[in-house]
């Protein structure tokens, strides 16, 4: 192993690294409030979508999605 540096190994490596990386990436997509759409208010996208799954009756069947695309990973898997 000469001339490698061995950070972080095996499977750990090959998990955390990805892991991190998306969390943050999800992170700053939900929480950091920018302008979206055409409004004037600058809003995070989880805020945005907040709003519409609470006050539009249309968006309200989107609250299960997550757990359904949760459920559906963890009984395929």
């Amino acid at each position: 192993m000469r001339g490698r540096i061995r950070a972080v190994g095996g499977l750990q490596g090959r998990v955390i690294i990805p892991l991190v990386l998306g969390v943050t990436g999800l992170g700053l997509f939900a929480f950091f409030p920018y302008t979206t759409g055409y409004g004037e208010v600058r809003r995070s996208v989880l805020e945005m979508v907040s709003r519409f799954w609470r006050g539009e009756p249309d968006w309200q069947h989107g609250m299960l999605v997550p757990p359904d695309c949760l459920f559906s990973h963890l009984a395929s898997s």
